[in-house]
């Protein structure tokens, strides 16, 4: 009885080595993959940006939340890009990523991990690609301050073109509308109507009205024409992880590896020279033109939306700046 009592239980002993033995395996997987994503976590502690909800303002929304993305999508996103250096075009992958000698010399410089570095990589490509971007065309205070510049260069009105639509009726007894032009050349006329506009300046330029954007389209960041914001983009984001994670300034080597990871997102073609001064090039646009990174609500949810720059706005309204400070 005595053996028989042994022998079970060493049965159960040797069975529970066994399923401990695995159970520790699992551990030391999961913990594995846990530390695989150290620098996703780092990223979601310390460069988060936190905005204000527009109907809850107890509410607080991040907008660049990559751990809502999901990971094998993400990473089906960037199989899909092709890296071009004119020698080779080969699709990108993890290992291709961790597996880049260039890229080695730049991580070892930082003692940088390839691997978690690729999922931090991978994240943020996702979520730069599927932003929601808002297109800003010209406002109404922006059309009023583009010909108050004109006119204010000694532009010569000569004539003025009124462009209307006019109801008419059809045969039928149905209301249609017809493209009706007329031309105001009395100079006269135009010299009231010039005077006229330009003492509308205090009702329009407001600084209510210059903060309000009429917003062309809304579209997703990876269906926009310009992607040089896209590239600057992904490397202001690259920037604010080294910068944090690293500490100290970007030195030459976290540059080069900025665009280097860019090159690797098949950001560049054709091998572009990985050197500071097209790393400045490309902050100097990101400077120029800041994204300013904001929300917008539908239905009572709020999602995060980029406002992208319009060169033509700046440019109007810095040439008012201009004449108002000369004056």
């Amino acid at each position: 009885m005595v053996s028989e009592i042994s022998f079970t239980a060493l049965f159960f002993i040797i069975q529970w080595t066994g399923i401990l033995d695995k159970f520790v395996s699992l551990q030391s997987l999961i913990l594995k993959d846990n530390t695989m994503n150290e620098y996703v976590d780092f990223y979601m502690q310390r460069c988060l940006q936190v905005a204000t909800s527009i109907d809850d303002k107890s509410k607080h929304i991040i907008l660049n939340n990559i751990k809502a993305i999901n990971y094998e999508e993400a990473v089906k996103l960037a199989k899909t890009i092709i890296i071009d250096d004119n020698k080779r075009k080969l699709l990108l992958s993890e290992e291709v990523f961790v597996n880049d000698s260039t890229l080695a010399q730049y991580l070892e410089r930082e003692e940088l991990d390839a691997l978690k570095l690729w999922r931090l990589s991978v994240l943020l490509y996702a979520m730069i690609m599927g932003c929601n971007v808002a297109e800003l065309s010209i406002s109404v205070a922006d059309q009023y301050l583009d010909l108050f510049n004109h006119l204010n260069d000694g532009m010569n009105v000569a004539s003025i073109e009124v462009v209307g639509r006019l109801p008419t009726e059809t045969k039928k007894g149905k209301s249609s509308t017809k493209t009706k032009k007329f031309t105001i050349s009395s100079q006269l006329l135009i010299n009231k109507m010039k005077q006229a506009y330009l003492e509308l300046q205090d009702d329009i330029v407001t600084v209510d009205n210059l903060k309000h954007y009429t917003i062309e389209r809304i579209t997703t960041m990876n269906e926009i024409a310009n992607k040089r914001i896209l590239n600057y983009y992904f490397a202001q984001e690259l920037k604010a992880f080294l910068s944090k994670y690293k500490g100290g300034k970007m030195s030459s080597n976290r540059k080069k590896l900025v665009l280097y990871i860019l090159y690797l997102f098949g950001r560049f073609k054709n091998n572009v020279p990985i050197n500071t001064d097209n790393y400045r090039a490309l902050m100097r646009d990101y400077n120029k033109s800041p994204i300013k990174l904001s929300l917008f609500t539908v239905n009572g949810q709020s999602f995060p939306l980029i406002l992208l720059p319009n060169p033509e706005i700046e440019k109007i309204r810095s040439k008012y700046r201009r004449f108002i400070e000369e004056m």
